[in-house]
């Protein structure tokens, strides 16, 4: 059914929290959970099913790369300021 959706072109959701341009997408491994990086310093994790932010991750600049490990457990980020860090989606730590 959702290979159906994304086939005939129809939205399924919209993420609606960044206040500058999305420069980094990525999908948890187990599809439950959209990764958004954006020119305004954040990074967030979004509920695939809702749509709701899960959570913010704070940079000194815009993140302009982003990435999950294989176990789904942990982002990776990096960011304009040469910084590129290891986050717990959990907790929201680095």
């Amino acid at each position: 059914q959702d290979l159906t959706k994304v086939r005939s072109g129809t939205l399924q959701r919209m993420l609606v929290g960044h206040r500058d341009w999305v420069a980094a997408l990525a999908v948890a491994p187990d599809g439950l959970t959209i990764l958004s990086g954006s020119n305004d310093w954040t990074a967030r994790a979004w509920s695939a099913a809702t749509g709701r932010c899960l959570r913010t991750f704070q940079h000194n600049d815009m993140v302009c790369a982003l990435a999950v490990t294989p176990d789904g457990r942990r982002l990776v980020t990096g960011a304009d300021d040469h910084v590129v860090r290891l986050w717990s989606l959990q907790t929201g730590e680095f």
